[in-house]
């Protein structure tokens, strides 16, 4: 993960442990490895989150909102039918599925 200086520490956090879900899976996603690829140490991961639990939770409720803020926009758009609509929105979800599996 590149570090960037506009990015508070604790979304740094919450971006590599999406990152380090998809890449390790969810059991295997250390606090050691989110903190390397955030480019900070586990006592930062402990501060903004408490544990390790409480940053997963957080990271895939992030996922799912960002997700559901897609669907939202494919439903909102006016020049396709709803049978379109819907066939976006589910291709867009199948395809998130094979993309992402561990998320």
């Amino acid at each position: 993960m590149r570090e960037d200086e506009n990015i508070s520490t604790e979304y740094r956090i919450l971006l590599a442990a999406i990152e380090a879900i998809e890449t390790y899976g969810i059991e295997t996603a250390t606090t050691r490895k989110i903190a390397e690829m955030a480019g900070t140490n586990v006592a930062s991961i402990n501060y903004y989150f408490r544990s390790k639990d409480e940053l997963i939770e957080r990271a895939l409720k992030q996922t799912i909102e960002h997700m559901l803020e897609d669907v939202f926009a494919e439903l909102e758009r006016e020049n396709l039918s709803l049978r379109e609509v819907m066939q976006e929105v589910f291709f867009y979800l199948i395809d998130g599925g094979r993309r992402y599996p561990r998320l």
